[in-house]
């Protein structure tokens, strides 16, 4: 508990790189942000950033190597904290397994780069949450989630009978402390007033909870510009306005300290927060398409090659890293949801067209090496057929095959590996 009350105040800055304009127009600016964001640290010895998403945080660490050991002394200072994902995906329109890549790879580059582990997910631009959503993030590491919308029609509107800040559980039992702050703050207005009014409203909810979360955030913002220098006298005042970007961590580390000590009491809440949204689900349906066959793609390809690993046969690692991390890329809330401009729009389909020739062409190559590993000698006027069933499972349907016939199509028949009939149809097919 803390012996004076406390706003923690978390700078930073949200990316779209997939809404309106070109990827390379966003980048350049995000990159211009990044900076601006590192020279406000230097400036103030007392400020601190928070660096939510890899779509930009790696291009300008490739960009300027020299940073990253500027960036990790932010973070031993806990003056930086980095977000732990790979960007802020639409959890109703992406499957289970991309969900937990996002978190996983998202969690080890920033670990591994710049030594940040954040405990807290903070989605703060994304429309709606899965129920399952407690369960990913306790089994990835997270203890917390900060959200701001969970209606399309007004972002600001809260949970109707649930308080800003109760504990969320998952179907499995799992659950981790959810927040709700709203995002897109007015930056014209006084920080120290904001931040007594944010302290005022959760005490009237949370007498016992002297600490507050603020969101000094917007889409593509600058940093405030009328605290820089006036950071060590902001945790001066009363309440105390602590700028830092590992605020959420040490928020919630006062929140879990009063529920595990019985002084602060959460409301379980089990439901979804997805609200339904007919134009992110219906528009632009090439690309819910193409990122369902990608998914389905990659996990064939690592199935297979993971049979084939334990036969000698080389994992295509690279290949297939790549192609996850540009379906991560397209499945940005702003990306996969088709709520972009034409230009973003094809450059999506581009990018998962590529990705997917990617999985396909390795899930082919391999199929092919296994299958030579369990070639048979047809006997004279026989074909072997493999048929590979990715799936832990038992499977029923039908399987289409292209042949080149050579002779009388009724003199043919087809059985399985026990000599069993197996019903089949030949379709004829000319070329055009």
């Amino acid at each position: 508990r803390l012996k004076r009350s406390t706003v923690f105040v978390l700078p930073g800055f949200h990316a779209d790189p997939v809404a309106r304009r070109t990827q390379a127009e966003y980048i350049e600016h995000s990159l211009s942000l990044v900076r601006q964001y590192l020279l406000a640290c230097r400036a103030d010895p007392y400020y601190g950033v928070f660096f939510s998403e890899i779509d930009y945080l790696k291009p300008y660490l490739d960009l300027f190597p020299e940073e990253k050991a500027w960036i990790a002394r932010l973070v031993k200072q806990e003056r930086c904290a980095t977000g732990g994902t790979y960007n802020h995906p639409d959890e109703t329109l992406t499957g289970g397994e991309a969900l937990i890549r996002n978190f996983l790879i998202g969690s080890r580059f920033h670990q591994t780069f710049t030594g940040s582990r954040s405990p807290v997910y903070i989605a703060w631009d994304v429309p709606g949450h899965i129920p399952q959503l407690p369960q990913i993030l306790s089994q990835c590491g997270f203890e917390a989630i900060v959200f701001s919308r969970i209606d399309p029609t007004g972002p600001s509107r809260k949970i109707p009978g649930v308080p800003d800040l109760f504990q969320w559980h998952a179907p499995n039992g799992a659950a981790v402390y959810a927040q709700r702050i709203p995002f897109e703050q007015n930056a014209a207005e006084a920080l120290d007033e904001q931040g007594r009014r944010l302290l005022e409203l959760q005490q009237s909810e949370f007498p016992s909870l002297n600490a507050a979360l603020f969101i000094d955030s917007g889409t593509m913002r600058v940093p405030r510009p009328a605290i820089l220098g006036r950071c060590r006298d902001l945790a001066q005042e009363e309440p105390a306005l602590v700028v830092t970007g590992d605020s959420a961590t040490k928020y919630f580390s006062c929140v879990h300290t009063l529920v595990k000590s019985g002084k602060m009491d959460l409301l379980p809440v089990t439901r979804g927060l997805t609200p339904f949204n007919a134009a992110a689900a219906l528009t632009r349906m090439d690309l819910k398409i193409a990122t369902r066959l990608l998914e389905n793609a990659l996990f064939e390809a690592e199935v297979w090659g993971t049979a084939a690993l334990l036969h000698g046969i080389p994992y295509p690692s690279h290949a297939l890293d790549h192609a996850w991390r540009q379906l991560l890329f397209c499945q940005h809330h702003d990306g996969v949801s088709g709520q972009s401009t034409d230009i973003v729009f094809a450059d999506l389909l581009d990018t998962l067209r590529e990705a997917l020739d990617t999985a396909a062409r390795e899930r082919h190559t391999l199929l092919s090496k296994i299958a030579r590993l369990a070639a048979t000698q047809p006997e004279p006027g026989e074909d072997h057929v493999f048929l590979f069933n990715s799936l832990p499972w038992m499977r029923e349907g039908i399987a289409r095959h292209w042949i080149d016939v050579n002779g009388p199509l009724e003199n043919r028949i087809l059985t399985d590996d026990f000599s069993k009939p197996v019903p089949f149809e030949i379709e004829q097919v000319t070329e055009a």
